[in-house]
C-alpha cells in the first residue's frame, strides 16, 4: 500500500492536507482530503477513484502547461555555445584525459605517502629524534609517534 501525504499552506492560517492510498499498482486510489486551522483536523469523506490524485490536479496541470510553453518558445541565439569552443563533456568521452589525470593523481598520493613513510623510517634509523623529524616535516610530534613508533 502506497500513502502520499501533502501538506499545502503551513503557517498562520488553515491547511489543505491531502492523502492519497494506493494499492500497490492495481489502480485503486483512495484521495482523502481535510482542512486543519491550529490542531483541529476536519476531515472530508474520501473518494475512491481508478484514478491517481495527480491525474487532474490542478497545480500539476498548470506547471505541465508552463513547460510545454517554454518548450513551444523559439531558442534563444544569444545563449548557443560557440561551435568553435571546445566542448568539455565531449573531449573526456572522447579521450579519458581527465579520468586518467585522476587515476595518476592517486597514484601519485599514493607514492607521495609511501615515500613520506620511507623518510620518516629512514630518519629514525639515521638516528633523528622524533622532535627534529616533527620539525623538519611541520607536523606535531606526538602523533607523529604515536604513528610511526613500532615500525624499523
Amino acid at each position: 500500500m502506497t500513502v502520499i501525504q501533502r501538506v499545502i499552506g503551513v503557517g498562520a492560517g488553515p491547511a489543505v492536507i491531502h492523502t492519497a492510498t494506493g494499492d500497490g499498482g492495481r489502480g485503486r486510489f483512495t484521495l482523502c482530503s481535510g482542512v486543519t486551522d491550529g490542531d483541529e483536523l476536519q476531515r472530508r469523506d474520501p473518494v475512491e477513484s481508478s484514478e491517481p490524485w495527480w491525474k487532474n490536479h490542478p497545480e500539476i496541470e498548470a506547471l505541465k502547461e508552463q513547460v510545454l510553453a517554454e518548450l513551444r518558445e523559439p531558442i534563444d541565439e544569444s545563449r548557443r555555445r560557440d561551435p568553435d569552443e571546445p566542448d568539455h563533456v565531449l573531449d573526456e568521452v572522447f579521450t579519458g584525459n581527465r579520468v586518467r589525470a585522476l587515476v595518476a593523481a592517486r597514484e601519485g598520493l599514493a607514492k607521495a605517502r609511501a615515500d613520506y613513510d620511507d623518510a620518516v623510517i629512514h630518519a629514525r634509523r639515521a638516528g633523528l629524534s622524533w622532535g627534529e623529524i616533527a620539525t623538519v616535516l611541520g607536523v606535531a610530534r606526538q602523533p607523529l609517534h604515536r604513528r610511526f613508533r613500532g615500525r624499523k
